[in-house]
């Protein structure tokens, strides 16, 4: 295991200001289908004079499958190259004037299109996010600073090439938040959909979790990053079952009812669970990433969106 390349890969994290110039009833599944929508837009927004971009910005969303036989067998279908976080979780009614903050990150190559991303955004605001309604515009962006300040990086008086973000390595960050805590909470927010043999696990420990979190993880440096951390899996998985859960208070959350249509549904289980050592250094930083990256199915549109904290 060599955490050093970690260095290697860059992330930023990106805040859109959203400001509303309608009302606007907003369900939080709502966010679940904006990436679909802002890739459609900038599909039209682009011309057959950029094919490359259009290939690239194709592949921001859905990310080609590795040509390594050995990878396919060791990783997961890659994920987009952004996390999309709920600005909140549950149904709020904006008005016009209200600002709603929306936190993306990107990594590694999807990092250059983020202005295409911003474009497209901004054009999706003028469009209105529900049947028309909940249209908005961008006044600015910001972007999180290696010393967890938020900088303004870009207004909507200038160009949007100039939009520079801060870059932020994954090793860098660990740094800051490695050795965890203990006792040390892990708190789902958004519903963790994990999927075993085609259906939803409703159900699970740690040591069922631990195997998802790794793989989304090194997926996530596989694909985005050509990195692969982990050459045998076997020590990590045999630490896990040395972990001590205190608490476990997971309970499923169908949110398949919240969204207007069947297809976005992001149902799975939400709640918290605290554990106790030794979350030795072979798996406490797949938990810290964890926090970046999500959990399981559709953590990319924001679902098992994972914090961890000290539960003194």
């Amino acid at each position: 295991m060599n955490l050093e390349i970690l260095s290697q890969a860059d992330f930023v994290q990106v805040r859109f200001t959203l400001e509303f110039t309608s009302r606007c009833c907003l369900q939080p599944t709502v966010f679940a289908k904006l990436p679909g929508q802002v890739r459609l837009v900038g599909q039209q927004l682009l011309d057959d004079g950029e094919p490359d971009l259009l290939l690239r910005w194709r592949e921001l969303f859905q990310p080609r499958v590795s040509d390594d036989p050995i990878a396919l067998r060791r990783f997961q279908k890659p994920s987009p190259a952004f996390v999309l976080r709920w600005p909140f979780l549950e149904t709020r009614t904006v008005e016009a004037g209200d600002s709603v903050a929306l936190e993306i990150l990107f990594f590694g190559s999807g990092i250059a299109l983020i202005p295409h991303f911003a474009r497209s955004l901004i054009h999706l605001g003028r469009l209105g996010l529900v049947d028309g309604g909940g249209r908005y515009e961008i006044p600015q962006v910001h972007s999180l600073a290696a010393d967890q300040s938020w900088a303004w990086i870009w207004r909507s008086s200038e160009p949007l090439d100039a939009l520079a973000p801060n870059l932020l390595s994954l090793g860098g960050w660990l740094d800051t938040c490695l050795p965890l805590s203990q006792p040390l909470m892990l708190e789902f927010a958004t519903p963790v959909r994990l999927m075993a043999q085609g259906r939803p696990l409703r159900k699970v420990n740690f040591a069922q979790l631990f195997p998802f979190m790794l793989r989304r993880v090194t997926s996530m440096l596989h694909a985005h990053f050509s990195l692969e951390v982990v050459d045998e899996p076997t020590r990590l998985l045999e630490a896990v079952c040395e972990v001590e859960v205190l608490s476990c208070e997971l309970r499923w959350q169908d949110w398949q009812k919240v969204g207007a249509q069947r297809r976005h549904s992001v149902g799975g289980f939400v709640g918290a669970m605290v554990l106790n050592g030794p979350l030795s250094e072979e798996i406490d930083w797949v938990l810290a990433l964890s926090a970046l990256t999500g959990v399981g199915k559709t953590a990319a549109l924001g679902a098992g969106k994972l914090s961890l904290s000290s539960s003194c």
